[in-house]
């Protein structure tokens, strides 16, 4: 009997795309960092290097960089996210080898595994971002990561971005808001795509310092949202998706925290007829749509 299809995206519970990208991007932060700390200690150390045979690692390192478009060939007799684990077994073995060959002839085999499995990943995982991810949520992250306290925000820095300690330092002679934005701009684009994380900055600061409407707010028909020609606020903003649950929704409403064309609401149960003109509903600061 053959099984039924299920799609990665339908995924519930902690088996989702999200919660994969995730461990896998931990599992190569924490083995690159491996490697380069074991790097710092055998190549010099153990292994003898002097300037020339680091720069002969550095341009080995650097080969299966121009190697990744093959990947593209790979993908045909592979899924790609079966790509992106073997990748990462790639880099994950070639660090854990690296201490049992401290030569210069084994630190450049054991330094060119790695760096495949870095490259190779490191293309899957912008592809199954691109793919798993909505740009839709960009909004989302973009505001989770502006309400991180100042002091946890260093730890993106230097976690996430790979910022030194100077590279910190300088940073924190900043402004802490400006920090923050530039921090989230990174991040969005790096999950999102370019460009949306100077895009997402520039709605931030429409809606937040500017008290704006966001130019690209979601759209909705009114069938999307309502099978009748009358519907109550709580169903309009829960069947959005754009809020968590209609619990979450109706909390937000009954605390004051819904606008609907510009005008506070704070019954769940208030009920609205198809508009002749758009009509726009704000649920707290960053949830925007519009219902035509």
């Amino acid at each position: 009997m053959k099984r039924p299809e299920v799609l990665i995206t339908d995924a519930k519970g902690w088996r989702t795309p999200y919660a994969m990208l995730a461990v896998m991007a931990g599992a190569m932060f924490l083995s690159f960092s491996g490697w380069s700390a074991l790097l710092n200690n055998f190549s010099v150390e153990r292994a003898g290097f002097t300037g020339r045979e680091m720069g002969i690692l550095q341009s080995i390192r650097e080969i299966p960089g121009f190697l990744a478009f093959l990947a593209i060939f790979v993908v045909i007799v592979m899924r790609e996210q079966t790509l992106a684990l073997v990748s990462l077994t790639l880099l994950g073995l070639g660090v854990a080898v690296t201490g049992y060959y401290p030569s210069v002839g084994g630190l450049f085999l054991t330094t060119f595994v790695m760096s495949l499995g870095f490259h190779y990943y490191s293309t899957m995982e912008t592809s199954l971002t691109l793919q798993w991810v909505p740009k839709e949520r960009a909004p989302e992250m973009f505001g989770k990561i502006m309400s991180i306290s100042d002091e946890i925000m260093w730890d993106y820095y230097s976690l996430l971005l790979l910022k030194s300690s100077s590279e910190i330092d300088v940073l924190k002679a900043g402004h802490p808001m400006e920090n923050k934005k530039q921090l989230a701009a990174i991040l969005c684009s790096m999950i999102h795509g370019e460009g949306t994380g100077e895009h997402e900055r520039e709605q931030f600061e429409k809606v937040f310092s500017q008290n704006k409407r966001p130019d690209d707010m979601p759209s909705f028909s009114w069938s999307d949202l309502a099978t009748e020609d009358s519907q109550t606020l709580l169903n309009l903003l829960g069947n959005s998706n754009l809020i968590q649950s209609k619990k979450e929704a109706r909390r937000l409403i009954q605390q004051g925290s819904v606008k609907v064309n510009d005008e506070r609401e704070n019954d769940p149960f208030k009920v609205y007829n198809r508009p002749s003109e758009p009509m726009v509903i704000q649920a707290g600061k960053r949830v925007f749509f519009e219902v035509r």
